[in-house]
């Protein structure tokens, strides 16, 4: 039987005046789909009529003919292993070909696959390897660290791979449709994760209304980027091998990054996607119209789909791309319910109609069928019921009872709240018990409490979900601390993070006296609720010294609604999440004008320290990028720019116009570890250092070289050890350098005046900020002076200070060029800044406008660099031509 004669599923629209649901109207329990036949096996028929569609990853590809010999060959290696009808086999493997290869081997060699995700605490797979004790479990090299501790044998597909190779390809598996296909495994209210038994006739009839509703085809091309713990990754797998459309797997870990996701829709011309609503209001902020041209159908399910979500996709996607609502536990198989979203519609999106072969019902207590139009738990039955709960049979009792409206069938109460709109959709309203959605996963406050209830210094605990000012629907955590220490969050965390997935880890942790009950005295979690909920990050922090650490902090501090940030406090640590992070990157890009990839944020920005000095090193790539090299057939030799910092460097793109296009313009930076100078090297040792990358540039004189600040005594130094080898320094431009004699006077006055300018206001405070006017035209008396430790973004000031007083610096008579201020001629009392008495050449003091910190950004930047421009120019114009 082929998947075409599925019928339409969309429901009649119910009248008014209709009770309850009727069993028979609209349900579509006769709708026609392939029985008899397990999933492998309609499979395998598919790889027969489409043998060159493809399933590919980042670095492979196969043909579904490959796919299904190389299933073939691995499931009489498994046979051999004692798999069979309904034997149960743990994958523990990230998201590739042979992952595909792995599921499909299982099928086919009668058994039933059960995810073990490689980035789920050790503790919480040895928890489900105890429940459903797997008797194989497949994983590769990379992923076998991830396993803890079990009796199941351990078998390394790609180790292994001449091993299962060889074998003879195995084609007859001795299982039925009411032979269980997968275990997925989801929160429990009760401490213990609860495993779902899912039988192949329930999966078939699920995805055979999917290809026929969707319209999948062989000209599709579907993106699998659901991990595979999460039942909605079964959908974007075998609905493209049944439907002959291609698969595409994203790379582990670029599911949580919605630039690597729009990047992949544009390059694989992706037609279908699915989202969880969270992340595609991610996908759609940073989507460009370019990247969603091949869209045709994208399903959203796993929390609840918004009207201005809603909106927003159809604005950014445009009307044509098609946006399906899902809704459907793990205990009902994928979805059951389904909503075609209308750009012209507004209010509140409903859950929609029923699947192919499924019942909806809405029921009071006593399960009578509710009026139509009001409250009623919703209840599942038909073809999508899953099996139960793995070796829970009480659980399975209660959850999954027979239906009353089908004699000899079961369904399944969900414990979610909705009712009947008037053209018949179903709209979702809430929970019957403390159950929640969080970022599309399922949280059970239980399992979590029953964890930090384990913790000796903790009397008792509870989990509740609220929203949070940017973090959205955030679980908190309130803890009742068994004596006077209480626990800190970090430790709390720490014990959740070994034996809960990420996701079940709350952002907040609030410390109360007493949990509030109600009459009864049960929980009340309501009261809870109404408490304030002003969490801190609970940790001594060490405060940010630079200005971008500074604008981090407080960028985090706002999205994760906490206090204070100290600069090396994990993200996560302080209740970050993955999403959460797409957004403050997002936010890193405006503010710095910088793209930070998620790559660099998991392996270096993951405290404001890091991520601070990530921007750093990213602003000085995407600024200077342009100036790196010189170009070889300029008409003048390169100009060589010392700057102390990366932040600094990036002033030198004012240079650029004014010295004209003919002007090859090459920044250097001195050796820093970490951001910060190494106090026990020296000018002269960075000197030198500086000089072997500019001889790399320039073999031999005349050099040109300038430099700002410290950079500005690293350049004199270099200049000196220029001259000492007999190479020429044409000119040397020195902008706002002091000489290390004058040096430390000018320390010492910037310092009283930040001093006197703290105790305002004053008089003595308006004298000083008169006089300092009265002798700087641009001087401005504000936070820049009180900061005098952050004068750069990434400056190591108290390093600089500290080298610049332990240099011995040697007159030369190199030509120079000296640009100051005023600020830096009363600081120094030095109408020079020291050099008229330690320079030995030529010396032409030229005055800019500004401060020693404006003197290079905009506005007074522009007119120090016209001044720079012309006294270089005329440098090199006065030198006689070179002979041919």
């Amino acid at each position: 039987m082929t998947l075409a004669g599925v019928d339409d599923p969309e429901l009649p629209t119910l009248p008014e005046s209709q009770l309850g649901w009727q069993s028979e109207e609209g349900t579509r329990m006769d709708a026609e789909y392939p029985q008899g036949v397990c999933l492998h096996e309609l499979i395998a028929q598919q790889a027969q009529r489409a043998p060159n569609a493809t399933v590919s990853d980042d670095s492979s590809s196969l043909s579904f003919a490959e796919l299904d010999e190389r299933a073939s060959r691995l499931a009489f290696r498994l046979r051999g292993l004692g798999v069979g009808p309904d034997e149960l086999v743990g994958v523990c493997m990230q998201r590739s070909t042979d992952l595909v290869v792995a599921l499909l081997g299982i099928l086919k060699a009668g058994g039933a696959f059960m995810p073990l995700e490689p980035d789920q605490p050790a503790q919480r797979l040895a928890l489900m390897l105890r429940v459903a004790n797997p008797k194989v479990v497949l994983t590769t090299a990379a992923d076998r660290h991830a396993l803890p501790p079990t009796e199941a044998q351990i078998f390394p597909l790609d180790s292994a791979r001449h091993d299962w190779m060889s074998c003879t390809p195995f084609v007859a598996a001795d299982c039925s449709p009411e032979n269980l296909v997968y275990v997925m495994f989801t929160s429990g209210s009760t401490g213990t994760p609860k495993g779902v038994m899912v039988e192949h006739r329930s999966l078939v009839s699920h995805l055979a209304w999917r290809i026929r509703t969707f319209g999948l085809t062989s000209a599709d091309r579907v993106l699998q980027k659901t991990p595979l713990g999460f039942d909605p990754a079964l959908s974007e797998l075998f609905g493209p091998l049944l439907s002959g459309a291609s698969l595409t797997l994203l790379g582990p870990g670029d599911h949580i990054d919605p630039r690597r996701v729009a990047q992949a829709v544009r390059d694989e011309r992706i037609t279908v996607v699915g989202f969880v609503p969270s992340m595609l209001a991610e996908f759609v902020a940073v989507a460009q119209a370019a990247e969603l041209r091949s869209l045709r159908l994208v399903s959203c399910g796993g929390e609840t789909l918004t009207a201005a979500l809603v909106r927003s996709f159809f604005e950014r996607c445009g009307p044509d791309v098609e946006l399906r609502n899902m809704y459907g536990p793990t205990e009902t198989v994928l979805s059951v319910c389904s909503w075609r979203c209308d750009p012209a519609s507004d209010g509140t999106v409903p859950i929609g109609r029923p699947v192919a072969n499924t019942q909806i019902y809405l029921l009071e207590t006593d399960l009578n069928a509710v009026p139509f139009g009001a409250e009623g738990e919703l209840w599942v039955g038909g073809a999508q019921v899953a099996r139960g709960y793995i070796n829970q049979p009480g659980l399975t009792a209660e959850r999954f009872v027979a239906n009353p409206f089908r004699p000899g069938e079961r369904m399944y109460r969900t414990g979610d709240v909705a009712r009947h709109r008037k053209d018949g959709a179903i709209e979702f309203l809430g929970r019957t018990d403390d159950q929640v959605k969080i970022r599309g996963v399922r949280v059970e406050p239980g399992e979590i409490e029953s964890v930090l209830n384990d913790h000796p210094e903790v009397r008792a605990a509870a989990v509740v979900a609220r929203q949070v000012p940017s973090l959205g629907v955030s679980l908190v955590a309130y803890v009742v601390p068994r004596g006077s220490r209480r626990p800190a969050a970090t430790e709390l965390r720490s014990l959740l993070r070994g034996r809960l997935p990420e996701s079940m880890v709350p952002a907040q942790y609030v410390y109360v006296g007493v949990l509030p009950t109600t009459a009864n005295g049960k929980l009340d979690r309501r009261a809870l609720l109404e408490q304030a909920c002003e969490a801190t990050s609970g940790e001594a922090a060490t405060a940010p010294h630079t200005l971008v650490e500074h604008r981090l902090a407080e960028l985090w501090a706002r999205l994760l609604h906490v206090d204070q940030v100290g600069v090396d406090e994990d993200f996560f640590d302080l209740g970050g999440h993955s999403l959460l992070a797409v957004r403050m990157l997002r936010e890193v890009e405006r503010e710095f004008t910088v793209e930070v990839s998620f790559v660099e944020f998991f392996d270096r920005g993951l405290t404001v320290a890091g991520l601070a000095e990530v921007i750093a090193g990213r602003r000085w790539a995407a600024k200077m990028g342009a100036l790196a090299a010189p170009n070889a057939e300029a008409a003048r030799p390169p100009l060589f720019f010392m700057y102390p910092s990366q932040s600094s460097m990036v002033t030198a793109r004012h240079f650029v116009g004014p010295l004209g296009a003919d002007q090859p313009l090459i920044t250097l930076l001195p050796q820093r570890t970490g951001g910060r100078f190494d106090v026990d090297s020296s000018v002269s040792e960075l000197a030198v250092d500086l000089v072997g990358q500019l001889r790399a540039i320039q073999p031999c004189g005349p050099y040109h070289l300038a430099g700002y600040s410290f950079g500005g005594l690293l350049a004199y130094e270099m200049a000196g050890l220029l001259g000492v080898a007999d190479e020429e320094v044409a000119w040397l431009g020195l902008l706002g350098t002091a000489t290390p004699q004058a040096a430390p006077r000018y320390y010492r006055w910037r310092e009283r005046l930040a001093r006197t300018l703290r105790r305002g206001p004053s008089g003595a405070a308006r004298k000083a900020s008169l006089v300092l006017r009265r002798n700087s035209r641009t001087l401005l008396v504000d936070l820049r002076l009180r900061r005098l430790h952050d004068d750069d973004d990434d400056y190591d000031y108290r390093g600089a200070r500290r080298l610049t007083m332990g240099y011995r610096c040697r007159g030369h008579a190199a030509p120079l060029v000296l640009f100051l201020t005023r600020d830096q001629v009363v600081g120094t009392a030095s109408h020079a800044l020291g050099w008229e008495t330690l320079h030995a050449g030529s010396l032409v003091v030229t005055e800019v406008p500004g401060d020693h910190l404006s003197m290079v950004q905009e506005p007074d930047v522009a007119i120090l660099a016209r001044l720079f421009a012309d006294s270089l120019r005329e440098a090199q114009s006065a030198r006689p031509a070179a002979v041919p």
